[in-house]
C-alpha cells in the first residue's frame, strides 16, 4: 500500500497542477446551434476545438455529444458542475486535465494522455463508463478535491500497461471517491517496488474529508503479479467490498502473471467442509428465533442470513462466550420461506438450510 509519493513526484504534480490552471487558450462551449462538438458555432470563438485549446464546458441548455466518428484531440478538459457531455467517438486531452460535471462513454473513448483529476474544487463528477474504454497514461485520480462516483457499467477503465508506476488513487486526495465495478474490466498498470498500482484512500492530504471505496458487483478488476494478499487485506479493511449475498476471490494466474479479482455469488447449499461438525443450527423449521451449538469453537462469529436469490437479511457479530450457544432473534427480519444461515469463524465457514414457518 501507498504511505506516501517521493517529494520530487510530489513536487512535479503541484507544478504541472500549477501550470494546468492557466488557461490561455480556454474555449467555451455555449451550445448556441446544436448537441455536436464538431459544429463551429457552438463555441464561443466559432472555432472547432484543436490540439491547442483547453476546452470548459458550462451549464447550458444543450450539452455536447462527440459522434462515434469524431476523433478530437484537445489541450485540456473541464466540465462544469452540473455540465455534461457524452462521448460516443474519441477525445483525448494532451495536457494534466481536472474536470467535475457528468461523462458519459458509449463505445467511444477518452484518451487521457497525462494524470486524469476526477471531481475538482466546487465541481463534483459522475462518471459513467458504459461501453468503450477509458484510458489514463498517468495517473487516475477518483475524488480530487470534490466527490466522485465512477460507474463501470461495461468497457474498460485502464492506466497504461505498458509503464511502471501510473497509480490509480480511489478517494486518496482530499475528497470521496467511490468506483462501482458492475461489469467490464478496471485494470491496473505494473507497480514499482513499494508503490501500490491501486490506493484506495492511502495518505489523504485531507484526512478528516478523504474517503473511498471500490464496489465489485461485476466484471473484473486486474492486477499484474500475484496481488492476492493484498486484495484481501484491502477486503478485511472494507476498502473492496460487494453486494450482499456474494463474496470477493481473488485468482492469481501464474501463466499470463496476472491477478484477477472477481465478485463471487455465495453457495446457497449446505457447505461440506470439515466445519460442519463443529456447528449446529436449531431448530429447524424455526419461528425465526436461530439458535447456534458452536461445538469446541475457540474464536468469534459472524452470522448471515440470506434468502434464495442471495440477498442478505439478517447479519449479526456473535463474540465468543464459554457455553458456545448463541441465540439470535430475527423474528422481525425473517418471514415464511427457506434461508442460508452462514457461520463465518477464524477457521472457515458454514452453511446450513432452514425453514421460517
Amino acid at each position: 500500500m501507498i504511505k506516501k509519493l517521493e517529494k520530487k513526484k510530489a513536487l512535479s504534480i503541484l507544478v504541472i497542477a500549477f501550470m494546468a490552471s492557466i488557461n490561455l487558450n480556454a474555449q467555451t462551449w455555449t451550445g448556441a446551434t446544436d448537441t455536436d462538438f464538431e459544429t463551429a458555432t457552438n463555441w464561443n470563438n466559432s472555432v472547432v476545438p484543436d490540439a491547442a485549446a483547453a476546452v470548459i464546458i458550462p451549464v447550458v441548455a444543450k450539452y455536447p455529444i462527440i459522434a462515434a466518428t469524431t476523433v478530437s484531440t484537445i489541450s485540456t478538459l473541464e466540465l462544469k458542475a452540473g455540465a455534461s457531455l457524452t462521448i460516443n467517438g474519441s477525445i483525448s486531452p494532451q495536457g494534466v486535465t481536472y474536470t467535475g460535471g457528468n461523462i458519459d462513454i458509449n463505445g467511444g473513448t477518452l484518451n487521457a494522455r497525462k494524470n486524469l483529476n476526477l471531481g475538482t474544487t466546487g465541481s463534483p463528477a459522475t462518471i459513467n463508463v458504459n461501453s468503450g474504454t477509458l484510458n489514463v497514461r498517468q495517473n487516475l485520480i477518483i475524488g480530487e478535491k470534490a466527490p466522485c462516483v465512477l460507474n463501470i457499467n461495461g468497457g474498460e477503465v485502464s492506466v497504461d500497461q505498458n509503464t511502471t508506476g501510473k497509480v490509480i488513487f480511489i478517494g486518496g486526495y482530499y475528497s470521496s471517491g467511490i468506483v462501482n465495478l458492475n461489469g467490464g474490466f478496471l485494470k491496473t498498470g505494473p507497480a514499482n517496488v513499494g508503490i501500490a498500482a491501486l490506493a484506495i484512500v492511502e495518505s489523504p492530504k485531507d484526512a478528516v474529508n478523504a474517503s473511498g471505496y471500490l464496489n465489485i458487483n461485476g466484471g473484473t478488476l486486474v492486477f499484474t503479479t500475484d496481488q492476492t494478499s493484498f486484495v484481501n487485506d484491502y477486503v478485511k479493511a472494507n476498502k473492496i467490498r460487494t453486494v450482499a449475498g456474494k463474496h470477493i476471490v481473488a485468482t492469481y494466474d501464474a501463466g499470463t502473471n496476472l491477478t484477477n479479482v472477481t465478485a463471487v455469488a455465495n453457495s446457497l447449499g449446505t457447505d461440506s467442509n470439515t466445519l460442519k461438525n463443529t456447528f449446529a443450527v436449531y431448530p429447524n423449521p424455526s419461528n425465526g428465533i436461530i439458535n447456534i451449538d458452536a461445538k469446541n469453537n475457540s474464536s468469534n462469529l459472524n452470522l448471515s442470513v440470506y434468502n434464495l436469490l442471495g440477498q442478505e437479511i439478517v447479519t449479526s457479530a456473535l463474540d465468543r462466550n464459554i457455553s458456545g450457544i448463541y441465540s439470535i432473534d430475527a423474528t422481525n427480519s425473517l418471514t415464511p420461506g427457506t434461508y442460508i444461515v452462514n457461520i463465518k469463524s477464524d477457521s472457515g465457514s458454514y452453511n446450513s438450510k432452514i425453514v421460517v414457518k
